[in-house]
Order: C-alpha cells, then sequence, then structure tokens
C-alpha cells in the first residue's frame, strides 16, 4: 500500500470517528453540579392560574419534602463540606446525609433529602423563593480571595513595591531570589526590610543583590463607611469558617488596622454578612480577607396555599375528570339542565380563584360538582326509565307477537305448497311439448329422405333417356 492511500484511510477512519462522536446521545454525558430534583408530598403541582405559572404547593404548616443529587462528573474527588436549603423564611438541613465533611469520588454521585417545614404564617399571595447549595472543596481546599502566592515585586535600590493593596498585616513573607546560584532564602517578618501595608511599598536596608520576589493577603473592599451603615456584604460565601480577616482602612492617616471579632465585628459565614459594631466614617472603608466554599445551587420556588386553595383545586380537577368522562352520554332535558348550571358555577368558581377570592370560588367550585354528579344520576335516572318500558312493552305483547308469527307460518306453508303444484304443471308441460318437438323434427327428416330420393330418380330416369339417344335407332 502506498503512503498516499494510507494518509487516505487514515483520514476516512478520523471522519468516520467524529460522526459517530457527534451521533452519540446527549443525554450519554453526566449533567455537573445538581440534578434529578423532586418535591414530594404537596397539596397538588401544575399550572396554577392565581400564581399564573407553574408550581408546587404546600399548605402551611405542612412538611415540604425536596430531594436531589449531586454529580461530580470530573476527574477528581470532592470534599463536600455541608449543604441547606434556603427560603425566603429562612434555612433548613438535609435529612441525610447526616454529617459533614464527606468525600464525594470522581465520576460518582451523592443524594440529599430535606424535610422543612411550612410556616403557618407564610403569605399565599406570592411565590416563596429557594435556592439548594451544596458547599465542597476541589484538591487544593477551600478557594482564597485575594491571596498572592508568588510574585516578582518590582522595584530597584532598596525601594519595591507590591502589586496589590492594602495588604493584611504580617501576612507577608519576602524571598530574595539568587538565579545564579540558583538560591530562594525567605526573609523573617519585617527582617531587613520594613513595609507599608496600605501603600505595600516595601524599603529594605540595603539593596537587594537578588531578585524580591513576595507571597502574601491582600483585601477585599467590603463597604465604604458614611457614618451610620453598619452592614456589608463578602463577594463570595459560604465563608470559611474563622478564615476572615476584617481590616478596617483610613483613607486620611493611609493606615490598615485589623479589627476584633465580636468586640468590632461579627460574620454570617452562610451568606458572607459582615456587620460592624461602629458605624465607619465616611474616610473609612471595612476591607476583609478570606477563604470560601465553592458550590453548586439551584434555584426555583413553591406556593404555600391555604385550604380552600387546596380543596378548590382538587375539586377542580375531579370535575374536569368527571365532566370529560360522562358529558357526551347525556341526552335527556333535566340532566342537560342541570350540566349547564353547572358549568356555568365551574365558569364563575375559575374567575374567583383568579381573582384571589379562594373561599368563594371553593364554595362555587363545590356546587358546580353537586350540579355535574346532580345531572349524571338524573341522565342514568332517564336510561333505568326507559330501559324498563322497553322491557314491559316487550312482556306484555309476547303473545300477539306469537299469533302473528303462527299466522305468518301458516301462510308461508300456504305458499310453498302452492308453489309445488305448479312446479309439478310445469314439469309436465315441458314434458309434452319435448315429446312434440321430436315427432316434427323425425316428420321433416322423413320428408326430407324422400325428397332427395325422387331428386336421385328423375337424375337416374335422366340419364338414362340421354344414353339410349346417343346409340340411335
Amino acid at each position: 500500500m502506498t503512503k498516499s492511500k494510507v494518509s487516505f484511510a487514515l483520514i476516512m477512519t478520523l471522519v468516520v470517528v467524529s460522526l459517530l462522536m457527534l451521533m452519540l446521545p446527549a443525554g450519554a454525558v453526566a449533567a455537573p453540579g445538581i440534578v434529578e430534583k423532586n418535591w414530594s408530598e404537596s397539596a397538588f403541582e401544575g399550572y396554577d392560574t392565581f400564581y399564573a405559572s407553574d408550581v408546587v404547593a404546600y399548605t402551611a404548616g405542612s412538611t415540604a419534602k425536596f430531594e436531589f443529587r449531586v454529580n461530580n462528573d470530573g476527574g477528581t474527588d470532592l470534599k463536600i463540606t455541608g449543604a441547606s436549603l434556603v427560603f425566603d423564611w429562612g434555612t433548613c438541613a438535609p435529612v441525610t446525609p447526616t454529617t459533614f465533611p464527606f468525600v464525594l469520588p470522581a465520576h460518582n454521585y451523592a443524594s440529599f433529602r430535606f424535610e422543612c417545614v411550612v410556616p403557618a404564617d407564610a403569605t399565599n399571595q406570592t411565590l416563596h423563593t429557594y435556592t439548594a447549595i451544596v458547599n465542597y472543596e476541589g484538591d487544593n481546599g477551600p478557594s482564597k480571595v485575594s491571596e498572592v502566592y508568588w510574585e516578582d515585586v518590582p522595584g530597584g535600590g532598596v525601594t519595591y513595591g507590591l502589586n496589590h493593596t492594602p495588604i493584611v498585616p504580617d501576612s507577608e513573607v519576602i524571598y530574595l531570589e539568587d538565579t545564579a546560584a540558583n538560591t530562594v532564602n525567605a526573609l523573617g517578618l519585617n527582617s531587613g526590610y520594613a513595609i507599608n501595608d496600605y501603600t505595600g511599598v516595601i524599603t529594605f536596608t540595603a539593596a537587594p543583590t537578588a531578585n524580591v520576589r513576595a507571597k502574601y493577603k491582600y483585601t477585599e473592599a467590603v463597604f465604604t463607611g458614611d457614618g451610620s451603615t453598619l452592614v456589608g456584604y463578602l463577594d463570595h460565601a459560604p465563608v470559611v469558617d474563622g478564615s476572615w480577616v476584617v481590616c478596617r482602612v483610613d483613607t486620611v492617616a493611609e493606615t490598615i488596622t485589623v479589627l476584633t471579632q465580636t468586640t468590632d465585628y461579627t460574620v454570617d459565614p452562610s451568606n458572607g454578612k459582615v456587620t460592624m459594631v461602629t458605624a465607619p466614617a465616611a474616610y473609612q472603608v471595612i476591607r476583609a480577607y478570606y477563604q470560601y466554599y465553592n458550590r453548586f445551587t439551584t434555584s426555583g420556588s413553591i406556593a404555600v396555599v391555604s385550604a380552600d386553595q387546596e380543596t378548590y383545586t382538587m375539586n377542580w380537577r375531579r370535575y374536569n375528570e368527571t365532566y370529560n368522562t360522562y358529558w357526551l352520554s347525556i341526552y335527556s332535558g333535566e340532566a342537560l339542565q342541570l350540566g349547564g348550571q353547572a358549568e356555568q358555577a365551574r365558569a364563575q368558581a375559575e374567575i374567583e380563584y383568579r381573582e384571589g377570592n379562594f373561599a368563594e370560588a371553593n364554595a362555587t367550585m363545590q356546587t358546580a360538582l353537586n350540579n355535574l354528579n346532580a345531572a349524571i344520576a338524573a341522565e342514568a335516572a332517564f336510561q333505568t326509565t326507559i330501559g324498563t318500558g322497553l322491557t314491559a312493552l316487550l312482556s306484555g305483547g309476547g303473545e300477539v307477537i306469537d299469533a302473528y308469527g303462527a299466522k305468518l307460518n301458516a301462510e308461508a306453508q300456504n305458499i310453498t305448497d302452492l308453489t309445488d303444484a305448479q312446479v309439478k304443471k310445469l314439469k309436465g308441460e315441458a314434458s309434452k311439448a319435448a315429446n312434440t318437438g321430436v315427432f316434427y323434427i323425425m316428420l321433416g327428416v322423413f320428408t326430407l329422405l324422400v325428397g332427395i330420393a325422387a331428386v336421385l330418380w328423375g337424375l337416374g330416369q335422366f340419364m338414362g333417356a340421354r344414353a339410349q339417344k346417343s346409340q340411335g335407332p
């Protein structure tokens, strides 16, 4: 085989493989994160005209049950550090698993189940939002915001400057990298240098003869003070408990001060909320360093409905099922009248429900269902009456029908006897006609034979006469 033929064969093989890959169903690839969400034991599910959307509905005070699974379709294990289901009224923890953290191996999944009691005072006038959250770490642990591990610090002589500021005080490690000797030396904290945490300027006691490298933590702005605001939020959540450092930056004095937890502030790790004890001034900025977990999330909403809404929906569905099953078999006047009244009540109930008059809608829908059932009962009674009348009619006229049947049988026998006689007569006449015909045929044949014989005799005489004449006297 030549080289060109081999190349062509390889190209065609790649084309076929590519086409086969494109033909693989999309479902063959596992979906990342939270999948297979399922609410259970709800009051009802489906489209709701009041909320104008598909809903999963629970009554106030009932238990909402939610289950999903998390797929780890990556190539590394994940450390699951926590999970929660956060409603607009509060947060609940999963029923399973009950112990965190745990390792979710690569190409595997874990199931989570929540059972949350719906508050008795939850409104039914709007949908309630929820967010399901699963927190996790990768191979390198939690994500670290604003942390530099190895930076080439620009500068010269005795003065150098960090690229990110302000930094967390005493978070830096300064290295001297001697590329000729192929060595790296870490300086002790504030040893041979001084650093301004606000500006990030490093001043050495002697000009370094090696490259300057640095590792440090810098801060993220939370909020700028105005003399009254106490609350700000970190950019990422949930926050690793105990990982945060909250600082107050004075833009006038150009200083950064590490604050004390509880005395100066508190942090809610679930949502990254930072609450100050004393409101910072307009020239002060609250900044923070922290670590946070990655997360899988999914969001949506549920409805919290009243007992009237639940009963209305149940009766509405029952009405439509009953109507679709029986309405085409209703014919009697009374049943049609009751059915018309049922349809009027149903239409009125739907209007009342859409307008939020749930008690009225429930009562009207019950009336519609009652009228429809009454129409079905009236039609059944009507059909029963007709059936009874027909049975009585057939039973009472039995003797008349039998007598008339006997008469018809007798007439049929007479017709049969007459028919047989006529048949015999016709057969006799046919036999007679057949014999007469034979006679006439035989007579004709005889006459024909006689005629032929006469002709032959005459011809013989004529020929004899000519012979005598030809002989002479």
